[in-house]
């Protein structure tokens, strides 16, 4: 069997990559991402779930400058929601739950996003990619949120099958953190999505481009 990956190097070339080909969006890095409140990173990661980043951007912005808070929220219809949410798809369900976790932070947390993922995800409508995801970036989390796109990318980098997306496991979850550095954390988290979008598909994916191949035990049988 061929060597294990090193996570040292991984995250070393992982990081690198991103440095150079990341993905610019307005909620990551740079004085826009510093301006947005803790609600808005929420909003985001909620609003992200099953939409296509990339062609939803101008819009996921527009609809997170007009809520920075929960109590924005409320201040509106589940109708009103539904039409501005209208064009990312699912905006009944997508509406109902943000009135809804809405109204819960506001009872509950006094109006703050709390850190901790479990916290998070007892949120109506709020998963466990989302809640991870979230706390990585407000807290510097290193639970790594998983998905279609981080199961595939360790499963192949171990050879092995990947968890079942919603519930990741202790083990899948200990196999990961080597992986993800001590500090700012959620660097690694959107380097792993942006390999994923750029060589790590579903379908035909570019181990020849991939930067992670020689670390990678699939990448290395495809050669």
């Amino acid at each position: 069997m061929s060597a294990a990956p090193e996570p040292q190097r991984v995250r070393r070339r992982l990081l690198r990559w991103y440095s150079r080909h990341g993905r610019d969006f307005f909620w990551r890095e740079g004085p826009s991402a510093r301006e947005l409140t803790r609600f808005q990173l929420l909003l985001v990661e909620f609003l992200l779930w099953k939409t296509n980043a990339a062609r939803s951007h101008a819009l996921i912005l527009e609809i997170v400058e007009r809520y920075p808070r929960p109590a924005a929220v409320l201040r509106r219809s589940v109708a009103e929601l539904e039409g501005e949410l209208r064009p990312l798809g699912l905006f009944r369900r997508r509406a109902a739950c943000l009135a809804a976790f809405a109204a819960e932070l506001v009872e509950r947390h006094g109006g703050r996003v709390p850190g901790e993922p479990a916290e998070l995800q007892r949120l109506t409508g709020i998963g466990q990619y989302a809640a991870r995801a979230t706390a990585c970036v407000l807290e510097g989390s290193r639970l790594m949120p998983v998905d279609a796109n981080t199961s595939r990318l360790f499963g192949r980098l171990f050879a092995v099958e990947g968890p079942p997306v919603r519930t990741p496991g202790a083990e899948w979850d200990a196999r990961i953190e080597p992986f993800v550095p001590k500090r700012r954390p959620r660097r690694f988290l959107w380097a792993v999505m942006d390999l994923c979008a750029a060589h790590c598909g579903a379908r035909a994916p570019d181990c020849a481009g991939c930067p992670l191949r020689a670390d990678c035990r699939t990448g290395r049988a495809s050669s």
